[in-house]
């Protein structure tokens, strides 16, 4: 075969494809139209395979050879009925007619279009050229073009793309304006102040008219499609302004007004929370913000809000307010929860055992969360079974995990009552088997005091040695004087009080006391010596010993009646009297100077009897001498 027939060949099968191509979109959908008032007649429906048949005749024909280059085959007739049964038929097209037309084939100098009627028309390629060399239409594509002419030489009609998109968007602003529609276009390029969108013609957007926020980045817009309202046109200029801020604000009260309407108060919906701040958060509804209150957010109360809120998580919310005529929502998250309180006594129980985070240390104390909503406080007082003075924070820190028991609860004024001390047996219950009163101990003298001084006798129990029983002194000195910080002492458990958690400790009982020194050596009858301490009606009270006082009744005084002790007794006086009883183990000792006298004038007349002495002998001297002897 001839190389040029080859080459014809191809061409026809090119043409084959290229025909394939350009109707099978047309078929039912690519109709391009010239008149838009023009009724379209009807017509078969053809498919691929019926024109590739129509086809056969005219590729099989034999095509002459070209000196030049080789020329597309002319197609018959039949090509061409068929090729009309895929599209309408149109009236006669004139100068500013605008249409829409598909694209057959483009061109480094120009695009070709079908405008029906066996007829093509031709655009520059310039006008579908962007800025930087990019062409933006391909063949097959649907464009609107607006009828210039022909040209006198090739008989084309020629086609302006540019000036009918021009008309189309003039027409498009015209339309818009009345009918307070939005427009679409594309952002083409920033100038000062705002943007320029092409929607055929060139028109300015405003910065502030781009969103409803501050647009930093106006570059960012280029190469966007956006639909905006046309704030003002000028027609002699074909100028115009436009607002996409403006369209985005009604479609905003649109949807406000729709969330209102379908919103009810008590309803619980699942809200984003958008921010969170000191008074409270704020939530996104969609076109609108509700609001959470500080105090609505939790059952805690001095809980702040970012305890429990975190932005861009989604929450449960209660509506617990709508004001349509402000637009404002108002919302709950802590009423649609369960009052924790409400179930307290079922769920923790006095005596049982809960797990709980510090929330904070006090000076009386620390509070425990044992969940959201629920914190309870345990009191210094429960913090150890130790005595004396407590600082939570010798216990615990703020965030650490505590065990405590529940101890008691007030439903009402939301109380909980726990104790740390209560997780561990009571040391006092065994205490008065271990530190029985009578049994001698050792410990710690841990502090001092003016009353006394501590002593330490386990981890948990302490006991006090008042000043009273550090000595057989009637007047003692400071507990200094007998005990040390740190010294190690024995002492005797004097009495122990569980319910008081005391114990009494005694160091002097350790030793004799100066009565049982006393009464040792001294029994009923012994011949004792004296001073008078005190002097009273009944009597008089005599000094044996520091600390051992006896009473010598009036009674007794002398061998003679006595009306008054004080005219014979004085304070100070040194005497000597006869123990007649002791009683009280000891605190009561009778006295008497009577039988002191007596037994000396017994001796007397004894001694008297026995004597051998001659000459006057006066016994009644004798005795007088004797009382003032004694006296």
């Amino acid at each position: 075969m001839p190389e040029e027939t080859k080459k014809v060949d191809t061409e026809k099968k090119n043409l084959e494809a290229e025909v394939e191509n350009e109707l099978s979109p047309i078929n039912g959908s690519q109709i391009f139209r010239m008149n838009k008032n023009k009724k379209e007649t009807p017509r078969q429906e053809q498919t691929p395979a019926a024109l590739s048949e129509a086809l056969e005749p005219a590729m099989e024909e034999p095509v002459p050879a070209a000196e030049e280059e080789p020329r597309i085959p002319e197609i018959d007739d039949a090509f061409m009925q068929m090729i009309d049964e895929y599209m309408p038929r149109s009236e006669e097209a004139e100068v500013g007619d605008v249409m829409e037309v598909p694209v057959l084939d483009v061109r480094s100098d120009c695009v070709l279009v079908n405008i029906g009627d066996k007829m093509e028309g031709i655009i520059d390629i310039a006008e579908f050229t962007t800025r930087s060399g990019e062409v933006t239409v391909s063949p097959g594509d649907i464009v609107e073009v607006m009828i210039e002419g022909r040209d006198e030489n090739t008989d084309q009609v020629i086609l302006s793309h540019r000036r009918a998109m021009k008309r189309v968007a003039v027409e498009r602003l015209r339309h818009a304006v009345e009918t307070k529609t939005p427009v679409y276009g594309k952002v083409i390029d920033v100038v000062k102040g705002g943007l320029i969108v092409d929607i055929g013609i060139p028109c300015f957007m405003p910065a502030s008219q781009i969103d409803r926020s501050r647009v930093t980045d106006l570059n960012a817009w280029i190469g966007k499609e956006i639909e905006a309202y046309v704030l003002d046109y000028n027609k002699e200029r074909n100028r115009a302004v436009l607002s996409r801020r403006q369209l985005i604000e009604e479609n905003l009260d649109k949807r406000k007004k729709t969330l209102l309407d379908s919103l009810k108060l008590g309803d619980t919906i699942t809200v984003r929370i958008k921010s969170v701040h000191d008074f409270g958060a704020f939530a996104d509804l969609g076109p609108m913000d509700g609001f959470i209150p500080r105090e609505e957010v939790s059952f805690e109360r001095t809980a702040h809000p970012a305890m429990f809120l975190k932005e861009d998580h989604e929450v449960k919310v209660k509506i617990t307010n709508i004001d349509k005529e402000s637009g404002k929502i108002t919302l709950s998250r802590k009423q649609a929860r369960m009052n924790p309180w409400d179930k307290v006594d079922e769920k923790f129980p006095i005596n049982s055992i809960v797990t709980g985070r510090v929330s904070s240390l006090t000076n009386f104390g620390a509070f425990v969360q044992i969940e959201e909503g629920l914190t309870g406080m345990i009191h210094v007082s429960n913090l150890s079974w130790e005595k004396g003075p407590q600082k939570a924070e010798a216990f615990m820190k703020e965030g650490d995990l505590v065990k405590a028991v529940v101890l008691d609860f007030d439903k009402e004024n939301r109380r909980l009552a726990l104790g740390l001390k209560q997780i561990t047996e009571d040391p006092w219950v065994k205490v008065e088997g271990k530190f029985a009163p009578g049994s001698k101990v050792k410990g710690t003298v841990t502090s001092l005091t003016d009353f006394g001084a501590f002593v330490k006798l386990d981890d948990n129990v302490e006991g006090l040695i008042h000043i009273s029983n550090m000595t057989w002194d009637k007047k003692p000195g400071k507990p200094s004087l007998y005990l040390k910080d740190g010294q190690e002492v024995e002492a005797m458990v004097l009495s122990t009080n569980r319910e008081g958690r005391r114990i009494a400790l005694g160091i002097k009982q350790l030793m004799k006391s100066p009565m049982e020194l006393f009464f040792e050596s001294h029994k009923i009858g012994s011949i004792v010596e004296g001073t008078i301490v005190r002097v009273a009606s009944f009597g008089a009270f005599v000094e044996l010993a520091e600390g051992i006082e006896g009473l010598l009744h009036v009674s007794e005084i002398s061998t003679e009646r006595v009306e008054n002790p004080a005219h014979v007794l004085k304070e100070g006086q040194k005497i000597t009297c006869k123990i007649l009883n002791i009683a009280g183990g000891g605190r009561r000792i009778s006295l008497s100077r009577k039988d002191v006298i007596k037994d000396e004038e017994k001796q007397i007349m004894k001694e008297y009897l026995k004597s051998d002495v001659k000459g006057g002998f006066n016994v009644g001297e004798l005795l007088k001498d004797l009382k003032d002897k004694i006296q």
